[in-house]
């Protein structure tokens, strides 16, 4: 396992913006998360990395507050929020792009960015909010009236990203943002995830495409059978024969 002094070189030094801290996660008797650590330094892109089953959809759930802490702690800017509810941990600055994308279906686009920033710190959108958004994505321009149910899989993606960014958070968590999508759109996945990072807002993703998650993460954690088997800088990660043998493949 990789030295975790390391985080801080590659990310920012001091308290973390978002920081597990040995947690573990029953379901029952099936214990879906051991000893657990993580830490998101503001501004910085960290990947989750690993196979099916390895832990890393639970990750996001405990980081979201949709599942309860087993052991451990979860901490925010320092401060405990490991029984803290997931309406004030979103208030607090984190914003969700969910696996699979969950649109309201009936609701129109701007209906569904409406509700994103009903549910975080501001409470309501504001009309530069939503200019904002459509600016940073500007295929929804011409669909803001559009139930999101109709949409393709990309235009959906967009609107999970704009509805997650308008409630101006610090920290983005992503569960496989780029699945399903053709591989146009999930190069254009990456692209606004560097964006977003441009924005001085920090992103962890969890992603099974691990090859392009790297490329985009300042720092890299890789889960198996629910305890992180490897950590470090994109490169150590990358290099690493699990990696390369289970992961990432040969090069030819």
């Amino acid at each position: 396992m990789a030295d975790c002094s390391t985080h801080q070189t590659a990310g920012q030094s001091g308290t973390p913006l978002l920081q597990l801290d040995n947690v573990s996660v029953n379901y029952g008797k099936f214990r879906a998360l051991t000893d657990v650590s993580y830490k998101i330094y503001p501004g910085q892109i960290v990947a989750l990395l690993g196979g099916n089953a390895s832990g890393k959809s639970t990750s996001m759930k405990t980081i979201s507050g949709t599942t309860t802490v087993t052991a451990g702690e979860i901490f925010w800017k320092g401060e405990l929020i490991t029984r803290e509810p997931t309406p004030a941990r979103m208030a607090r600055g984190i914003g969700v792009v969910p696996e699979g994308r969950r649109m309201f279906a009936s609701l129109t686009v701007l209906e569904n960015l409406q509700l994103g920033a009903w549910a975080g710190s501001k409470g309501s959108a504001t009309s530069d909010d939503i200019a904002e958004m459509l600016d940073l994505f500007p295929p929804l321009k011409n669909l803001v009236n559009r139930p999101s149910g109709v949409l393709s899989g990309g235009e959906q993606q967009m609107v999970a990203f704009a509805r997650a960014l308008i409630r101006h958070p610090e920290l983005v968590i992503m569960d496989e943002p780029s699945m399903g999508l053709a591989p146009a759109l999930v190069k254009r996945v990456f692209e606004i995830i560097e964006e977003i990072k441009s924005r001085k807002i920090a992103v962890f993703i969890v992603e099974q495409n691990a090859r392009a998650a790297l490329r985009v993460a300042d720092y890299a954690y890789v889960l198996a059978a629910g305890q992180v088997v490897l950590e470090g800088t994109p490169d150590v990660v990358a290099t690493a024969p699990m990696m390369t043998e289970a992961y990432l493949g040969k090069r030819s």
